[in-house]
């Protein structure tokens, strides 16, 4: 819990740099593209909707483990609870976000907690 809690605070001041065309745009495709007040909503009825919902957050995660170099676990072995309810905190702070704006501020935080833990084991 406390390092879910690290995670959250570290990516309350995360920047939204990313790869995208010279305009700054890119195109959400799926799920990604609906509002956190939609995840939000679904997650506390705990719906099909909010499993789908679910499922596409884990296909980011997934897909940045396999186009980023060196990445084999972005998530540094988090079960999928924590990263919904981290997800579920983003939300509730930012419902006007898309879901994919928290996913991506998701890894952000995750890379933070990442960098800080090799510091700690040097």
């Amino acid at each position: 819990m406390r390092r879910l809690l690290i995670i959250f605070a570290l990516g309350a001041f995360v920047g939204s740099a990313s790869a995208a065309d010279k305009q700054g745009r890119y195109l959400v495709v799926g799920d990604g593209a609906e509002g956190c007040s939609l995840w939000t909503d679904e997650r506390k009825k705990s719906s099909p909707r909010s499993r789908a919902l679910e499922s596409w957050l884990l296909g980011y995660i997934t897909a940045t483990n396999v186009w980023r170099p060196d990445t084999a676990d972005v998530a540094g072995g988090l079960e999928a609870p924590a990263l919904f309810e981290w997800t579920d905190n983003y939300c509730q702070e930012h419902p006007k976000s898309r879901i994919a704006e928290a996913a991506r501020n998701l890894i952000y935080g995750l890379d933070e907690l990442s960098a800080q833990n090799k510091k700690k084991r040097k």
